[in-house]
């Protein structure tokens, strides 16, 4: 019996490990959109979209791109807000990690700023977890007494800040969301707000994809940057159970 487990029990142990590692460590997919914002407010509605062609992979697995300097020009020739700076950051195992700077036109615009999808052999159910984090400046521009910043997005339209997994946020299902506005009450003044998972927590269900997004409403002429970072990974702990099952399975057998 006991010469029967060792020739059997390694075949079992190793075909669940490969399993496991191809559903929670094989390389995944990075969607052609990595970066889009819209931008609307009473003069008009303007966007950009960066894709995959226009940043750098860094190694197999991760990929980044950054840009900049960019005014957002509605179809009739205003100008509607600028995106200072933007940076979209992803690790195929998987990571995804979104920073923003902008500023807002002549009147208080909407902002929508979407990362784009990371997409990866789906992780069982019941195996994986996730950590968030976000973290949103405001800044007054100096033309009147304050600045305001009000959350759109997440589940009842009153967060800035959401991670989702299978799916596109605001697509998918809502994993976590922070940050429901700031205010400034002196000219030239900022002020800061965050949010956290306070570390990695279960996922519900098997995970396939991730994706985060921003949404917001900024004063006029005035300032916002954000920075975020959504994770997932398998967790031991769990992988150690299934394993350890296999083998109390075995040896009662």
């Amino acid at each position: 019996m006991r010469s029967s487990l060792i020739r059997k029990f390694p075949v079992r142990f190793f075909a669940v490990s490969a399993m496991l590692a191809g559903a929670g460590l094989a390389y995944g997919d990075v969607s052609n959109v990595v970066f889009t914002i819209t931008a609307t407010n009473s003069g008009g509605t303007a966007s950009y979209a960066a894709t995959i062609d226009q940043g750098t992979w860094l190694d197999p697995e991760t990929y980044r791109w950054s840009g900049g300097g960019i005014d957002l020009i509605d179809s009739e020739g205003d100008h509607i807000a600028t995106l200072n700076t933007a940076t979209f950051f992803a690790v195929q195992d998987p990571v995804v990690t979104l920073i923003f700077d902008v500023q807002a036109g002549a009147a208080d615009t909407s902002f929508f700023i979407q990362s784009g999808l990371v997409s990866f052999p789906t992780i069982p159910s019941g195996v994986a977890t996730g950590s968030a984090t976000a973290g949103l400046t405001l800044t007054d521009a100096g033309q009147d007494s304050g600045a305001g910043l009000v959350g759109t997005g997440g589940s009842l339209g009153g967060m800035s800040y959401q991670a989702n997994y299978n799916g596109l946020a605001p697509a998918g299902t809502l994993f976590a969301e922070f940050i429901p506005g700031l205010n400034v009450a002196t000219a030239g003044g900022s002020t800061t707000g965050s949010g956290s998972t306070g570390g990695f927590v279960p996922i519900a269900g098997p995970v396939s994809s991730i994706s985060s997004a921003f949404d917001f409403t900024l004063s006029a002429l005035d300032s916002a940057s954000g920075t975020s970072a959504f994770i997932v990974v398998p967790e031991p702990a769990s992988l150690l159970l299934v394993l350890g099952g296999l083998l109390v399975a075995r040896r009662r057998g």
